[in-house]
């Protein structure tokens, strides 16, 4: 009989993803209240199988990396290849489901593609006068950006692109929106931070791959310093509410406090992992707090 710790880690990759897609689709939904759209069985699917394809799809192209930082993690998808079809399926389903319904937009296309070239060698370049193909996620700090800026919108485009609407800026969501973004910065450099092993095997040139662990903390500090002191201002001259500015200063602090936790050595790889994988989940209660007192 399997022992109760071992039984943990060897689940804990499946617990992962289903938190990222469970909390995802939680942020889409706290995201719907607080734009006062409507929530619908049709976009719940949607939000689920796009962020759980492309997941799945990414474990495939990641083997290396995974290899040197999460031993478990490749064991658990290398002898379940079943989660590839399914990865496959779900993102055909929502593009069949999304161009059926008539739903389909650019911005689908270009978040599926670009979750897709995150790991698969999709990215035209030219190097020493040859062309040739490239992940994402092997050209430095633009995947960073790229997947900090898919993410941070993505949760408040796609429900009124979902229902044809028009997106409502106002002061409150568009500060929800740059905090999501400085947050999904934060945590993809993390995941550079954690996998800097195996990237440097796998040949990308990340920012601390490049710059170093104790350089890149210092730009991930000082993004985030910044962003508060904004949040701050914009709290104090009345842009938005005080009880706004003190729960999206949540969101600046969490990732923050993994970050120093696992570069301080007081959390192991696995542990700062499902910590940093919990913050889709914080941002939607964050969220739904925006919401309350809206």
């Amino acid at each position: 009989m399997q022992k109760r710790p071992e039984l943990f880690v060897s689940i804990l990759p499946l617990l992962i993803m289903s938190n990222i897609i469970l909390s995802g689709s939680f942020c889409v939904f706290a995201s719907t209240k607080l734009m006062k759209l409507p929530f619908s069985p049709g976009l719940a699917f949607v939000c689920m199988a796009i962020i759980g394809g492309i997941y799945a799809l990414n474990r495939a192209g990641d083997f290396l990396e995974d290899y040197c930082n999460n031993s478990s993690r490749l064991v658990f998808f290398l002898n379940r290849n079943h989660f590839l079809f399914i990865g496959v399926m779900l993102v055909v389903f929502s593009l069949l489901y999304l161009t059926f319904t008539e739903r389909l937009s650019l911005f689908h296309m270009i978040l599926i593609l670009s979750g897709i070239s995150y790991s698969f060698p999709s990215l035209p370049v030219i190097r020493n006068d040859r062309l040739m193909f490239v992940k994402m996620k092997q050209i430095p700090v633009i995947k960073n950006l790229v997947v900090a800026v898919l993410w941070g919108t993505a949760i408040f485009l796609i429900p009124p692109n979902f229902f044809g609407l028009k997106f409502q800026f106002n002061s409150y969501v568009m500060a929800a929106i740059f905090t999501m973004i400085v947050a999904s910065f934060t945590n993809t450099l993390f995941n550079d931070i954690r996998d800097l092993t195996g990237d440097r095997i796998a040949g990308n040139r990340t920012l601390p791959v490049i710059f170093g662990e104790r350089k890149t903390v210092v730009v991930l500090i000082t993004v985030n310093t910044a962003w508060f002191i904004i949040l701050s201002i914009s709290g104090i001259f009345g842009i938005i509410s005080m009880r706004h500015m003190v729960l999206l200063m949540v969101m600046v602090v969490y990732p923050l406090s993994y970050v120093m936790l696992f570069t301080k050595k007081i959390v192991s790889n696995r542990n700062a992992e499902f910590i940093s994988d919990l913050q889709l989940l914080v941002f939607a209660v964050v969220l739904l707090g925006m919401y309350m007192y809206t």
